[in-house]
């Protein structure tokens, strides 16, 4: 999982319409999904020339010679096995240096695949484990912009200074 640094990673892309929505606006971000069609996928909604969202799988350990600035991660933990979520929040942990902004819902049109209902409860234990906390007033923003609460804003414990 290679990049450059200052930047964000978008972990369950899917297709990339929000990579491809962010690159559009001038951020730097990678997308990553467990499809293995996900290259292809992506290849159709990216502009031609832009890099393709690649395969990873979060329930695998990943190698993470440098962190993303952010990793995003959006409704992808209900649906990971049981056995297989510290893995994942693990390597969502190690993927990024600064800040991840996580959400877990299970929405009406996939509740029919095989997922966990989640609470943060659930969820933000893990994270304190690996070094992260719950930033209270960008997580409330977020309840309040998105109309949800099943979402929050993490940042690294002792986290230095980002330096542009």
């Amino acid at each position: 999982m290679g990049h450059r640094g200052k930047d964000g990673n978008r972990h369950g892309c899917g297709a990339s319409y929000y990579v491809s929505q962010w690159r559009s606006r001038g951020l730097a971000f990678a997308g990553y999904d467990a499809n293995p069609h996900t290259p292809d996928l992506s290849g159709m909604l990216l502009p031609e020339g832009e890099a393709a969202c690649e395969v990873a799988d979060l329930t695998e350990e990943l190698d993470i010679p440098t962190p993303f600035d952010i990793v995003v991660c959006k409704d992808v933990l209900p649906y990971i096995p049981e056995e297989s979520v510290s893995t994942a929040i693990g390597n969502l942990a190690r993927l990024s240096s600064h800040f991840i902004l996580l959400s877990w819902n299970v929405t009406d049109s996939l509740a029919t695949l095989p997922h966990r209902n989640m609470t943060d409860g659930d969820i933000i234990p893990h994270f304190e484990k690996e070094g992260y906390t719950v930033e209270k007033y960008m997580t409330a923003r977020l309840h309040v912009v998105l109309k949800r609460k099943d979402c929050c804003v993490l940042t690294r414990q002792n986290l230095p200074l980002i330096d542009y």
